[in-house]
């Protein structure tokens, strides 16, 4: 029970009476910063490999939703029904042309814990001439030296994932959560 009284000088000298878990609070606050690290962790690793499914759903599905690829050249594309024993071409089928570049969409963390999603570095087209990495580019902004037109994927897919926002969110989660399984003690936590 707490009580209030006053002393000469006019201040309120409170008496605290502890009650609830005290062991849990103590638990918490010992740990919470391990559990925050975790919770990071954890919560970035699951939003790449999310953002790397979407990113291979959209490839699947001949885009992001609301993104138009163009058709191909009729050059293009006379010489690929040619090259693929005649099977007809979508405006997604650049994205499985070997295949390569749908393998190598990848989620990795670095050294530092940083976690990204998208081509390996070291990947290379199935000629080895070109790195994925600047087939990407070409593909995402076009290239009017080579006369290929732009088939944005990434950038629309990261707005369709909500970006930045929806990590964060998938982050606190995470924090939350580790903070809950360790403790018992459900958290608000904001960004």
């Amino acid at each position: 029970m707490a009580r209030a009284g006053y002393n000469t000088s006019g201040v309120v000298v409170p008496e605290v009476e502890l009650f609830g878990d005290w062991a849990k609070a103590s638990q918490l606050l010992h740990s919470l910063p391990a559990l925050i690290t975790a919770g990071n962790e954890l919560g970035q690793r699951s939003a790449a490999y999310k953002l790397k499914a979407l990113v291979r759903h959209n490839i699947i599905h001949g885009g992001p939703p609301g993104t138009t690829w163009p058709a191909y050249s009729e050059k293009y594309a006379k010489n690929k029904a040619f090259s693929s024993g005649g099977y007809g071409l979508t405006s997604a089928s650049f994205y499985f042309k070997s295949g390569a570049y749908f393998r190598n969409i990848k989620a990795w963390r670095t050294a530092q814990g940083s976690w990204f999603v998208g081509l390996t570095p070291y990947a290379r087209t199935a000629n080895g001439l070109l790195s994925l990495s600047t087939v990407a580019r070409i593909l995402e902004n076009g290239s009017d030296l080579r006369g290929i037109q732009a088939r944005p994927l990434w950038k629309p897919t990261y707005d369709q994932f909500k970006g930045d926002k929806r990590t964060a969110g998938i982050i606190l989660w995470h924090i939350r959560n580790q903070i809950y399984i360790a403790t018992g003690v459900r958290g608000k936590i904001t960004a």
